[in-house]
């Protein structure tokens, strides 16, 4: 017997099987998901001769399926019990990345293009979340997990030779094909702070070009409610945090084009968001000086840990100081003659 244990968000569960092309299968196509975690729920597998495969939920439910939709009923098995597994949470119909600091979610209809954007993102050094199912927690805090992105036929042709790599049941061709993020390859991740939320729609004819238009909260709002997955568990609580997340991210309607326009597109939209984060920089002057600076939407404030005085930068200063991170000699002593001179702010 094979057994195998995976991890899907809360979910925890093992695959076992008496066939070697059944495992090596599960492993090649679930590997991103392995665990060491003792599983909660159990899957058994076994081949029904001549074309198809037995799927048992132990305890639950026992399915047969043809070998060429195997795959795709085990994916979509494995998504409701992981949104059954995470009953706190509001789950949205999306896909989402990373592109530096900015995380950014993609909620559309099923068909429309998610996967294959999110595949053409990880080529393009994205940091893949999930292709199809976002947990979004307080403020704009994303969750997801690496499933393999589920590819439709028209889908893969556009990657090219990336399709090559994706995964399909042996001798069975199918609608459907599987792509680890570790096959593009691109790194993962289990969570992020969203920035942005785009609502993606497919082009009327394929000659239309990539176009965008900002959204207003309230309208973002009204569209993200449609593909909650759990809107009825959570009714008016789901309103309030899909609400949130809209206050607090640029939300913008995108017409899909091809993926090279596309991608291109999105990549300069988040590149003009404002960053954020925390920026740490040392002072090389006779008071070794160590001055701690916060980037707030381009803004910057400083923190003097050697007096304990916290001050904010007025706009030109915070772009020099930006414009200038990584030449400490030549900005160090202005920029602290003018941490003397501006009004404090704090004293911690």
């Amino acid at each position: 017997m094979y057994r195998t244990v995976y991890s899907a968000g809360e979910l925890t569960f093992e695959i076992s099987t008496h066939d070697r092309l059944l495992d090596e299968l599960m492993v090649e196509c679930l590997g991103d998901l392995r665990s060491s975690v003792e599983p909660r729920l159990k899957i058994s597998l076994s081949l029904d001769e001549p074309d198809g495969v037995l799927v048992e939920v132990v305890g639950q439910s026992s399915e047969r399926h043809r070998t060429d939709e195997f795959l795709p009923a085990l994916v979509s098995l494995l998504n409701r019990q992981a949104l059954d597994a995470d009953s706190k949470r509001l789950h949205l119909h999306a896909a989402a990345l990373t592109r530096a600091e900015h995380g950014v979610v993609f909620a559309a209809a099923g068909g429309t293009g998610k996967s294959t954007l999110a595949a053409a993102l990880g080529q393009r050094r994205w940091t893949y979340i999930s292709d199809e199912m976002v947990t979004i927690g307080s403020g704009a805090e994303i969750c997801g997990f690496p499933k393999p992105i589920t590819l439709r036929s028209d889908g893969a042709a556009r990657l090219g030779d990336l399709s090559g790599r994706a995964i399909r049941f042996p001798d069975a061709p199918g609608r459907r094909s599987f792509l680890p993020a570790s096959r593009i390859p691109t790194n993962f991740s289990a969570s992020a702070r969203a920035s942005m939320l785009v609502f993606l729609r497919k082009a009327e004819s394929s000659d239309l070009d990539c176009t965008w238009s900002p959204l207003t909260s309230a309208s973002a709002t009204v569209m993200a409610i449609g593909n909650v997955f759990d809107f009825e568990r959570f009714g008016e609580e789901a309103l309030r945090t899909i609400g949130n997340l809209c206050l607090n991210t640029f939300c913008v309607d995108l017409q899909l084009a091809d993926l090279k326009s596309t991608t291109e597109t999105i990549e300069e939209l988040v590149d003009g968001l404002p960053k954020r984060g925390v920026i740490v920089h040392c002072s090389d002057g006779p008071s070794a000086e160590r001055v701690k600076s916060i980037v707030l939407n381009d803004e910057v404030v400083l923190h003097n840990t050697q007096n304990n005085r916290v001050v904010s930068l007025p706009p030109e200063s915070s772009k020099e100081w930006l414009r200038n991170a990584e030449d400490m000699r030549n900005r160090s002593s202005a920029l602290f003659d003018e941490l003397r001179r501006i009004e404090i702010l704090t004293d911690a």
